[in-house]
């Protein structure tokens, strides 16, 4: 007979691969939120506040931690140096209006002042707070490790094989499955287009399942089956 050598589906190729590159693109969009895009519109938002334009102001500083910030903000006293303030955390992202501002990722220290000495100390919780960033890069860590077992399973899609020879039908990952085992050939329940090949393995019964989406030429395989066998399909609806 001649050999029959089908790969998988167009329609399963495109499928794994959209799904595969959909994940990927989700976990660096819900990565850079995390890790950086958060962190950025909460300094816009801080820009805006004190209408400066965005390009005026200075990264966030990293150290600066919303628990940070709320704890210098309550030990910090009246007529005590904001110099002590710049020694701990770096100097001011910005000074205005008699007020000394530290920003964070997720907030900023504000300091109001007289000259430069503390009057009042304040923490200032951005839109975006450190929760919610860490939260976006829990999920994008979460979507990583998905992306990276739908490119393993869009991997093993493209390497699906089935061939049909003389010494019978070989399909990845299953064993041969010689022609003297196979026992029935039927419609499938699901699809008219599939059918299902009933064999035995060391004893046990078993069914392979030929569906065109799994394996492309899957109607030809089965038609020259039959042909070898003798089978005639018997409807399971």
């Amino acid at each position: 007979m001649t050999p029959i050598l089908s790969g998988t589906s167009t329609e399963r190729i495109l499928r794994s691969l959209l799904l595969s590159l959909l994940v990927d693109v989700f976990a660096v969009m819900f990565l850079y939120d995390g890790y950086v895009g958060y962190a950025q519109e909460n300094a816009k938002q801080f820009a805006s506040l004190l209408g400066l334009q965005t390009a005026a102001v200075p990264s966030p500083n990293s150290q600066l931690s919303a628990a940070r910030g709320e704890q210098i903000a309550q030990v910090a006293r009246p007529g005590e140096p904001i110099d002590k303030i710049v020694a701990e955390i770096g100097p001011a992202s910005h000074r205005q209006d008699g007020a000394a501002y530290f920003l964070g990722p997720g907030g900023w220290l504000q300091l109001d002042s007289d000259g430069n000495t503390i009057r009042d100390a304040k923490w200032v919780a951005a839109p975006h707070t450190e929760a919610d960033q860490k939260f976006q890069r829990w999920i994008g860590w979460i979507l990583v490790v998905v992306g990276f077992a739908a490119t393993i399973n869009l991997g093993r899609v493209l390497a699906t094989r089935a061939q049909l020879t003389d010494a019978g039908l070989q399909v990845t990952g299953r064993p041969l499955i010689p022609f003297e085992s196979m026992t029935a050939l039927r419609a499938s329940t699901s699809s008219a287009e599939a059918s299902e090949l009933a064999y035995t393995h060391s004893g046990d019964s078993k069914t392979l399942r030929l569906d065109p989406y799994l394996y492309k030429k899957a109607g030809a395989i089965s038609q020259a089956i039959a042909e070898r066998k003798g089978f005639t399909f018997a409807s399971t609806r």
